[in-house]
């Protein structure tokens, strides 16, 4: 968010998708993480599903495999294009 220069208020909603591997690794402290993005979003609903073998498209030609990553999509109310 800092990097596209959008604040908490313009976020209506996100998908952060967490790798099951970095969730196993947190244990028990799973919920300071959760708090520290929902402190991060204040009111903002979202969705985190815990996933094992993330596949994405890194390279414009092939889709690669990725492990202990995070993901996020941020829904606003301010145009944006694809940051990197």
């Amino acid at each position: 968010m800092q990097k596209a220069a959008i604040e908490p208020t313009d976020v209506v909603g996100g998908l952060l998708i967490y790798c099951a591997g970095c969730l196993l690794a947190l244990g028990d402290n799973v919920d300071e993480m959760v708090a520290g993005v929902t402190k991060a979003l204040p009111g903002v609903p979202y969705l985190m599903p815990f996933t094992y073998g993330e596949q994405g498209r890194l390279r414009r030609s092939r889709v690669d495999h990725g492990n202990l990553m995070l993901s996020a999509l941020m829904l606003t109310r301010v145009p944006q294009t694809s940051i990197s």
